[in-house]
């Protein structure tokens, strides 16, 4: 398979910013961008690359430039090119922070607005520009997002 330059490229800056922090992307092999490509294949403008650990973030690449990151499985950020890289440079290098939407209140309601209203996601990335997603409230994941230093807001 031949991935298009500006998708092999972007790959490839993936892949150097996973060993920057010690979070190599799992081996795709359609998504090599070393493998030698084949001529005959026509470019591809589409690939998914994936780092497994906490957060568990997958990266789909498309040929328009408007690329998606998912984070564990079900926080997604819909990112332009521009800021795909530098997003997932932030989540890996721990710059997220979860805001509470819940704050106020006895423990009792509080809990049960958390629970309602879950917590926000916050990565600000090194531009400047800050990505956030709100993030409903699930009893048996989001472990590595609970363990985020938290933010005012």
């Amino acid at each position: 398979m031949r991935l298009s330059a500006g998708t092999r490229d972007a790959v490839r800056e993936l892949w150097s910013i996973g060993a920057q922090h010690g979070r190599v992307p799992s081996p795709t092999p359609e998504v090599d961008p070393w493998e030698e490509a084949d001529p005959l294949d026509p470019p591809v403008d589409e690939a998914v690359v994936e780092f497994p650990g906490a957060p568990d973030i997958s990266v789909h690449l498309f040929g328009d430039l408007a690329d998606s990151v998912t984070v564990d499985q079900n926080i997604y950020f819909e990112t332009p090119r521009a800021d795909t890289l530098a997003l997932v440079a932030a989540l890996l290098a721990g710059r997220a922070r979860r805001r509470p939407v819940a704050r106020k209140g006895p423990g009792f309601v509080r809990v049960l607005r958390q629970a309602w209203l879950g917590d926000v996601l916050v990565v600000p990335l090194a531009s400047g520009k800050v990505y956030q997603q709100r993030v409903l409230y699930q009893p048996d994941g989001h472990g590595w997002m609970l363990s985020l230093p938290e933010v005012a807001g």
